[in-house]
């Protein structure tokens, strides 16, 4: 099975086939939205490997104008983790045309990367399924941008 691995110090998210040969790595952020900080949710995923819960293609918003390159989770859905406080966080693109663009842009949560990362995650997940997502040197200082 394959999986995600992403750095929040250095802002990448890096998919691996089951065989560990890397498919490729992009920038990718965990930039939390202030309204979402003040409602006392936490501020960035937390250091630790996470289960897939959607291991062979990505979730899919169908019909609200949300899987766009602009839209909110981008052309290719979203691949969300289970994780304990926080139902429907994972992994999804978007924002392309927004300040800032794309992965520098904020979320409800969620790590957001390119179109590019996303298109190579969903064609790996018609190969062969996704596991694990495993966040490291992730906080919310690592995610401020300069």
């Amino acid at each position: 099975m394959s999986r995600l691995v992403f750095d929040g110090m250095q802002h990448t998210i890096t998919l691996y086939k089951s065989d560990f040969e890397i498919v490729g790595s992009w920038t990718a952020y965990n930039r939390i939205d202030n309204a979402i900080k003040i409602k006392g949710k936490f501020t960035h995923i937390p250091d630790g490997t996470y289960i897939i819960q959607d291991q062979i293609r990505p979730h899919r918003h169908p019909n609200t104008g949300q899987d766009t390159i602009d839209g909110m989770y981008g052309s290719y859905g979203i691949v969300r983790i289970y994780m304990i406080g926080h139902q429907g966080v994972g992994i999804h693109s978007g924002r392309l045309y927004h300040q800032p663009a794309g992965p520098k842009y904020v979320t409800h949560g969620c790590i957001r990367t390119t179109e590019e990362a996303m298109k190579a995650i969903k064609d790996l997940m018609h190969k062969e399924s996704l596991e694990t997502l495993t966040v490291f040197n992730n906080s919310a200082q690592a995610n401020l941008l300069g």
